[in-house]
């Protein structure tokens, strides 16, 4: 048997290939249009076609959850102290959706959801954390160029997210008072009660 042998790309020379990339479609994207005559001239002045759009989207959610896993791994006590939890993923699976339209002259207005789950992990001892994130957005924009097959719209958007962690235990955890008021690391350790 043949082994071959090779060297897998860098992370940072992955990166620059993907930059480089990007580039080259923005490059082609916003100069050939003009370079080759798209019906007509840009417009910059004057209102654009009435016009609305609804998109879905699916992507990937890179989080630093590094801050926060320090909390699940705590290796600064005994291993049979430690919580039990796996840490949390620092990527998960994102979807939303949204749609914008022209409402008066070059105007746009517009709103968007994305939902994002880190994933959930269960560990051997039937302890399960799940962290899934949120956000709504309204947008407004001005459609500052617009060319046949190309519109520049920049816009400025408020909303509001969040972010929320689930922990569960098999076995629920001891019960404490109501009126104890436990800390972060105090809830992770007695999960349920």
């Amino acid at each position: 048997m043949r082994v071959k042998s090779g060297s897998i790309p860098s992370l940072r020379r992955r990166a620059e290939r993907g930059i480089a990339f990007a580039i080259a479609v923005a490059a082609v994207t916003l100069v050939a249009p003009v370079a080759l005559g798209a019906q007509g001239t840009a417009r910059t002045d004057g209102p654009i076609a009435p016009f609305s759009t609804f998109y879905v989207t699916t992507g990937t959610l890179l989080m630093d959850a590094s801050r926060l896993n320090a909390h699940f791994e705590r290796t600064d006590l005994p291993a049979t102290q430690r919580p039990g939890f796996y840490t949390i993923a620092n990527h998960g699976y994102s979807v939303g959706f949204g749609g914008y339209g022209a409402v008066m002259n070059r105007v746009v207005v517009g709103g968007e959801y994305h939902m994002a789950n880190m994933g959930n992990e269960t560990s051997p001892s039937g302890k399960t954390n799940e962290l899934v994130t949120s956000y709504w957005m309204g947008t407004v924009g001005y459609a500052a160029l617009t060319l046949w097959k190309l519109n520049f719209i920049p816009f400025a958007g408020v909303g509001l997210g969040s972010s929320t962690l689930t922990l569960k235990s098999r076995d629920a955890g001891p019960k404490v008072p109501d009126a104890f008021s436990p800390t972060f690391d105090e809830v992770i350790a007695s999960p349920g009660s």
